[in-house]
């Protein structure tokens, strides 16, 4: 299954599935992007630590489909106001 085809789209199935993927255990973020491997866009799903990147994508793969999200290990964000 490939990527979305534009920004929206892939932002409107962010959207409706932002909750099931904040509830995974060690994602600390999403957003939209483009995919590393082509120009497809992707759900990109932050996680704390390396060992949560194969229990996310099983996990995002059921919500999202295999090969529309990329799992990035990041550690913890922090926001910060402006």
């Amino acid at each position: 299954m490939p990527g979305f085809a534009t920004a929206d789209d892939a932002s409107q199935a962010l959207e409706a599935s932002s909750e099931e993927l904040a509830s995974i255990p060690g994602v600390v973020g999403t957003a939209v992007g483009r995919s590393k491997s082509d120009q497809d866009y992707v759900v990109h799903i932050f996680v704390r630590s390396e060992e949560d990147v194969d229990p996310t994508k099983q996990a995002a793969a059921g919500t999202l489909g295999e090969s529309r999200s990329e799992v990035i290990v990041s550690g913890e964000l922090t926001a910060f106001d402006s």
